[in-house]
């Protein structure tokens, strides 16, 4: 795992990164980088090879800012990971998830996430690993949804409103779907 990076590590590690070789992130905007890590996210490469941006907000507990957001959308095509668990999003918030269009990863625990907000997390395409623990108004109503993102690849839903009978019903739908870590259905589910 490589070091949390400084504008000016960023800036070192992305001119050797898109020196040795091309990617869909090559000629990174090092500006907008910066603009993530000065509004207070951490921000990191995936490896040297690929300067694709994995962000987090570090322990999270803060509603994320307008500023924040702004920084996000300037570097819209370079983020495959987010995690910003315990930031207050909102349903009206994934919107705005939504215009970073090689979102893979995306971490939101313990924010206030709903039925409704699934809605809106169906239609991101590439989402592969989706971490909803502690969104309680997630119910049974959203299994159908979650189902038909294809793309899902790991789920985690403990602490949501669904229910083992739900959760039956989506590993019955998607048995190719790794739910709460375990690839196996639970005995007591």
């Amino acid at each position: 795992m490589l070091p949390l990076l400084t504008p000016v590590g960023a800036l070192l590690l992305f001119a050797a990164a898109n020196a040795q070789s091309p990617s869909p992130a090559a000629g990174a905007d090092i500006r907008a980088i910066d603009a993530i890590y000065e509004t207070g996210f951490l921000v990191r490469a995936v490896s040297r090879q690929d300067p694709a941006l994995i962000v987090t907000v570090g322990g999270g507990g803060a509603r994320i800012s307008d500023a924040q957001w702004k920084a996000l959308a300037g570097s819209r095509d370079q983020i495959v990971e987010l995690d910003v668990r315990r930031s207050h999003i909102a349903d009206a918030d994934l919107a705005k998830l939504g215009q970073l269009s090689r979102l893979k990863r995306l971490h939101l625990e313990s924010n206030d996430i709903s039925d409704a907000g699934i809605l809106a997390l169906a239609a991101f395409k590439g989402i592969e690993y989706l971490n909803l623990y502690g969104n309680s108004r997630v119910s049974d109503g959203s299994v159908d949804r979650l189902a038909a993102m294809n793309s899902l690849k790991r789920i985690y839903l403990a602490a949501t409103g669904i229910t083992p009978e739900g959760l039956k019903r989506l590993r019955a739908a998607r048995v190719d779907l790794v739910i709460n870590g375990d690839a196996a259905p639970r005995a007591h589910e």
